[in-house]
């Protein structure tokens, strides 16, 4: 009835805990869910809302741009040859013409190779030169053909090439001094007197001086002028004057030159990455879709699309009073980066504008006239800090009340197994204790009834059956008192009454007490120790009780063995009663336990050996009440020792 009712009781308390609980969860649940769902919501306006701010301001700031610039070259159009940008994030201003790039470098103006090099009688010297140079191998003719084109030229362009041609063959012809004297001229010229190709015939003399280690200061002079004059260097050119720049640096005898040489790489790899980039540009313009046919009527359209890097952002557009268009290109990172610390982000993002790949293609577009753009956000699109807040408490209080739950249930169900194993150990104790009754009370019957049936009985077995009956019925006193003293601790109405005690005393009435037990099942009793141990503060029949305790638990475990070990000792200013057996031993994990209520170690042997479960519970209980303490020492199959350790009372 008692469980059942327990049961009831636990069912009633999950019911009325669990219950709410789960309700209230889901109702949070749903309610984190309802947030969540009105945070995104709110989040995907106000980044919609960015995105038209952002595409709007970077429009207007490219737009502006473009203007700015398309009215400075319509009035002076020298601007794309000399690169004359009034806006630093300008990369390139080129002509459109019939759709293609015209790059600046290919508009540059000034005699060329093929200005004056037809001209009659110049390009017949030239030629003759040329074939007696590297047809016949006549060196004297050719170099009589050079001069005379040489006398006759009347432009620089015509000069440069026959000095060229007549270094070349003097250098042929072993003639050195001769050789660097004219290359030292052609070094001269000015840049745009170049070949066929574009490249100015300086860098030709160049190279053989360097090669020769001769006049490394005036070339390195000639290419920082080169590098640093406004304008564009064709990529060519660029290439070649890096090489010789590099070859300074290798071969100079010099160290200043060496160091001025070297702090030219730096800008020239930049012009050399913009010349590259310019070709690209020429190359990939007719697929990026910005030509259209409005720039025919002088219309401008605002559209600017991403070059195939990304570096470049490019439009086309009319010019100004011409029937003329032009391509105008931006760096986009240093449109893109303005925006990143812009205000127009919402609050708690953080956004990049960025160019979409076909990788990655998870931000918004900036729209038509932005194609190839997107921007992208960093946070998490769930409201920002206020939703993170609110998304803990929810969680912070979900987890307490589940918590709650689970310790309140935990709770119930360790007290429901505890109160099932006192309870099953109780019911083990009623028939232990029924047991131990019936048995000396049987005895006690019998052999009293014997005597009365047997009134002529010989004194000797008088005197047995006397002693058995005083035998069991200490036996019986023994666990009365067992049981009394349990319920007194358990009330804690038990009252020790110490005073100073001999403990070969006590020890003495306890083991004459199982004299006769001991006897009758053959057990054989060693005593050992101090003979006349100080005294103890203690209650004496406390005492003797728990000695009694630890000689019949050792009786009923010793097995097959009939040695018990009894050993008085003084130790570390402690009296100490030691009983040891020789049966069959306790399990390790077993020891803690010993000294429970109503527990015994459940083995097969111990299922049939009688016992209540409480010597060793009321031996603890004393020994503690009187400031000693319990020491269990056992190994299986070899037996156990239980030690009583009380200060003596002259003990500090």
């Amino acid at each position: 009835m008692h469980l059942g009712s327990r049961r009831r009781e636990v069912l009633l308390f999950l019911l009325a805990l669990i219950l709410p609980s789960a309700m209230l969860v889901g109702f949070g649940l749903r309610m984190i869910a309802q947030e969540r769902q009105l945070a995104e919501e709110r989040v995907a306006d106000e980044w919609l809302t960015a995105v038209g701010q952002i595409r709007q301001q970077l429009l207007d700031g490219l737009e502006s741009i473009k203007y700015a610039e398309l009215a400075a070259v319509a009035s002076e159009t020298g601007r794309i040859r000399e690169r004359a940008y009034l806006n630093p994030e300008v990369r390139l201003i080129s002509a459109l013409d019939g759709g293609r790039v015209v790059l600046p470098w290919e508009e540059t103006v000034g005699p060329r190779a093929s200005d004056g090099l037809a001209d009659r009688p110049f390009a017949g010297w030239i030629r003759q030169g040329e074939l007696a140079e590297f047809r016949r191998g006549d060196y004297r003719t050719a170099i009589e053909s050079y001069r005379r084109a040489l006398d006759l030229g009347r432009q620089p362009v015509q000069s440069g090439h026959a000095m060229l041609g007549l270094a070349r063959v003097l250098a042929h012809a072993q003639r050195d001094e001769e050789s660097m004297a004219q290359y030292r001229r052609v070094l001269g010229l000015a840049w745009s007197v170049t070949d066929e190709q574009g490249t100015p015939l300086a860098l030709y003399a160049a190279t053989r001086l360097l090669d020769a280690r001769l006049e490394q200061r005036q070339i390195l002079d000639r290419l920082d002028a080169a590098i640093r004059e406004p304008g564009w260097i064709a990529p060519g050119t660029a290439h070649m004057v890096r090489d010789l720049v590099e070859n300074l640096i290798e071969t100079s005898t010099e160290p200043r030159v060496a160091n001025e040489a070297r702090a030219l790489l730096g800008p020239l790899g930049e012009e050399i990455s913009a010349a590259e980039a310019a070709l690209d540009l020429q190359r990939e313009f007719p697929s990026l879709g910005v030509l259209h046919p409005e720039l025919s009527t002088g219309t401008a359209r605002s559209l600017w699309v991403p070059d195939a890097e990304g570096t470049w952002l490019v439009s086309s557009a009319a010019l100004p009073g011409a029937n003329s268009s032009v391509v105008v290109a931006v760096d986009a990172n240093a449109m893109l980066v303005q925006l990143q610390d812009s205000t127009l982000w919402p609050a708690g993002q953080v956004g990049q504008v960025r160019t979409r790949t076909s990788d990655d293609a998870s931000g918004l577009l900036l729209g038509a006239a932005l194609p190839g753009l997107e921007v992208t956000f960093q946070g998490n699109g769930d409201g920002g800090d206020g939703w993170k807040v609110q998304r803990s408490f929810y969680a912070i209080t979900l987890l307490l009340v589940l918590t709650g739950t689970f310790f309140g249930a935990f709770l119930v169900w360790r007290d429901v197994r505890r109160e099932l194993r006192l309870a099953d150990l109780r019911s083990q104790f009623v028939s232990s204790v029924s047991h131990e009754l019936k048995t000396p009370l049987t005895s006690i019957r019998m052999f009293a009834e014997t005597l009365q049936t047997r009134e002529q009985a010989d004194p000797a077995t008088r005197a047995e059956y006397l002693g058995t009956i005083v035998g069991e019925s200490e036996r019986l006193t023994r666990l009365l008192n067992n049981v009394l003293d349990l319920s007194r601790i358990e009330q804690d109405r038990m009252v020790y009454r110490p005073r100073p005690t001999s403990i070969g005393d006590v020890t003495r009435r306890a083991v004459r007490a199982l004299e006769y037990p001991l006897q009758q099942e053959g057990f054989s009793l060693d005593i050992t120790g101090e003979e006349e141990l100080p005294p103890v503060s203690v209650d004496p029949d406390a005492l003797e009780q728990a000695i009694l305790n630890l000689l019949t638990n050792a009786m009923k475990y010793s097995g097959d063995s009939r040695q018990i070990d009894l050993r008085l000792a003084l130790e570390d200013g402690h009296a100490v009663i030691e009983v040891t057996d020789h049966g069959t031993g306790i399990a390790p994990h077993e020891l803690e336990r010993l000294t429970e209520k109503f527990y015994r170690v459940p083995t097969a042997e111990n299922r049939n050996v009688p016992g209540t479960g409480l010597g060793l519970t009321l031996v603890d209980h004393m020994a503690t009440a009187h400031g000693g303490e319990l020491h269990v020492r056992s190994l299986i199959g070899e037996g156990s020792s239980f030690a009583i350790r009380l200060p003596l009372v002259d003990a500090t």
